[in-house]
């Protein structure tokens, strides 16, 4: 018998089957239990694509998930895992959304790793890296290529010129009649004047093509002299997928006019080249006027269209968002946090579409001391037998906490910490009679310990 449960999509999507055995003595037994969960929250942590499989005629449990990290680059974790008999066979987990440079218009997004140990001992690996300049694409701003284990690469429809406005579709250079070999001539391909990056995606037939650039003033770049999967030079990349059929060239700050692509002796046939030139350097100004704790944030960022701007406090020891904007210009109040006094830098986050394109510092301005805590006023111990009753109130600014030491007649010591909020605690002893000490001390920003108040109650 099988018995099988499902929640819409908007409870979670929580679905299950579980395989029920009864045998003729009426004895109950679980066969097989599967769940799967597409989206639901786990406190500020979102788990998608969960499933879950046990097998009891096998011994067999096979569990993984997605894990949608809080943290302020929204990281995702896939980990999964395999037990069989009772002991381990298979562990593997995934972290993608990484989004680090690793040189011009290269960037690492995911790291994995699978290991088995039985039946036999395994280990394996995947990596995954986007290539090529940030394309604006109707007003987003796109990768021009994706390389990993998985690699695709993909132009999008449309592209800026140089620093113009204008958006038009990407060019396109398909072969006439027949696929464009070693013997059927060049490509010529006018790149802009200024432009930071160029990327030139060629595909080939069968294979990703081999072919050199040649370009104003001698310029010239063969991919045969890097057959590495991705190499990276100093004003310029080669990146090819072999499942894909593809070679991208990405130049580095090309000198603007014509260049001319060809296909190399021994190069597979070329099917299609696209070209695709990169954004503007993103640029941004800030300044924080105010004095003490509260402040207010003024920018003004060059404007790009689907451009969105973070604007982060970073200090000695922690950082915070002030604020998020599609304005190009604007301001806002904000609370500074407590830390260390000196120098808060404002960091500028840039991004379209969801992608990173730089992060630069773009003002700072000078942070107050914390506040200082004071001693609690108004210590009192009371007794009632057995307990003591110890009430306060607050002194000066508001602390985060209390550090709370009790001393009993007998000589032993209790410490406690208490919430900032408290206001009373409780206090057993063990003999109705018995003498009780007190000393409290408030606790203020950066765990800083203040003044100590106290109080005693003698024995009777």
């Amino acid at each position: 018998m099988r018995a099988i449960v499902a929640l819409p999509e908007a409870l979670g999507g929580v679905s299950g089957a579980m395989d029920v055995l009864v045998a003729p003595n009426g004895n109950v037994n679980v066969g097989a239990i599967s769940v799967g969960v597409g989206n639901a929250m786990i406190g500020p942590m979102r788990v998608q694509d969960l499933a879950f499989d046990y097998s009891r005629t096998t011994d067999y449990y096979n569990g993984e998930a997605t894990l949608s990290l809080p943290t302020y680059n929204p990281y995702a974790l896939r980990i999964g895992m395999i037990l069989e008999d009772g002991a381990l066979s298979n562990i593997r987990g995934e972290v993608s959304g990484l989004n680090v440079p690793v040189g011009y218009g290269a960037y690492l997004q995911r790291v994995g790793a699978d290991v088995t140990v039985s039946p036999h001992v395994a280990l394996g690996g995947t990596i995954g890296f986007s290539a090529g300049p940030m394309l604006s694409v109707n007003g987003q701003e796109l990768q021009a290529a994706a390389l990993g284990g998985s690699l695709s690469v993909a132009f999008p429809g449309t592209y800026r010129i140089g620093g113009s406005e204008v958006y038009v579709p990407y060019t396109r250079v398909e072969a006439r009649g027949v696929p464009l070999t070693a013997n059927a001539g060049t490509i010529p391909l006018q790149i802009p004047s200024l432009v930071p990056e160029q990327a030139i995606k060629v595909v080939g037939s069968g294979a990703p093509p081999d072919v050199v650039l040649r370009g104003p003033h001698g310029a010239v770049i063969k991919t045969s002299d890097n057959p590495a999967v991705g190499d990276l030079k100093s004003d310029y990349a080669v990146l090819r997928e072999v499942s894909e059929n593809t070679t991208l060239v990405v130049l580095h700050q090309p000198v603007g006019g014509t260049w001319y692509l060809a296909p190399l002796a021994g190069s597979a046939p070329i099917t299609s080249v696209e070209e695709a030139q990169g954004l503007p350097p993103a640029e941004a100004t800030a300044q924080v006027t105010g004095t003490g704790f509260v402040r207010t944030l003024q920018w003004d960022v060059r404007p790009e269209p689907g451009q969105v701007v973070t604007f982060v406090e970073e200090g000695p020891e922690d950082s915070m968002v002030i604020a998020t904007t599609a304005s190009p210009r604007g301001q806002l109040e904000f609370q500074v946090p407590y830390g260390i006094a000196g120098e808060r830098k404002i960091l500028a986050q840039f991004q379209e579409a969801g992608l990173p394109r730089a992060d630069k510092i773009v003002g700072s301005y000078e942070a107050p001391a914390p506040p200082a805590v004071q001693a609690p006023t108004n210590v009192r111990l009371n007794r009632d037998g057995t307990t003591a009753s110890l009430s306060w109130t607050q002194g000066g600014v508001a602390p985060t906490g209390y550090d709370l030491l009790v001393t009993t007649g007998d000589g032993a010591t209790t410490e406690t910490f208490l919430p900032g909020t408290a206001r009373s605690e409780e206090i057993t002893t063990d003999l109705p009679n018995e003498s009780v000490g007190v000393r409290i001390r408030a606790i203020g920003p950066n765990d800083v310990l203040g003044p100590t108040a106290r109080d005693v109650l003698t024995s009777s």
